[in-house]
């Protein structure tokens, strides 16, 4: 199976992140303790993106927003 890629790779943490499935896994195993909202939107929008309930750049947006937020550039 595969799965959606973002036409523009968010940066974090020194790595480029190029789709949900690659976001979850970052947030998941490398996120610093500190999680805001903006985090938990970002793994929810990234999970209904992998199983095709949202639009994989909305996914994006809402991970890169997380990433701000966090300060993880």
């Amino acid at each position: 199976m595969e799965h959606p890629q973002w036409r523009r790779p968010v940066q974090a943490a020194g790595l480029d992140i190029t789709g949900p499935l690659e976001a979850i896994q970052f947030m998941d195993h490398r996120w610093p303790g500190v999680k805001a909202m903006s985090f938990a939107t970002a793994h929810q929008s990234c999970l209904a993106a992998l199983d095709g309930r949202e639009k994989p750049d909305h996914a994006r947006d809402c991970f890169k927003q997380a990433v701000d937020e966090a300060q993880l550039h």
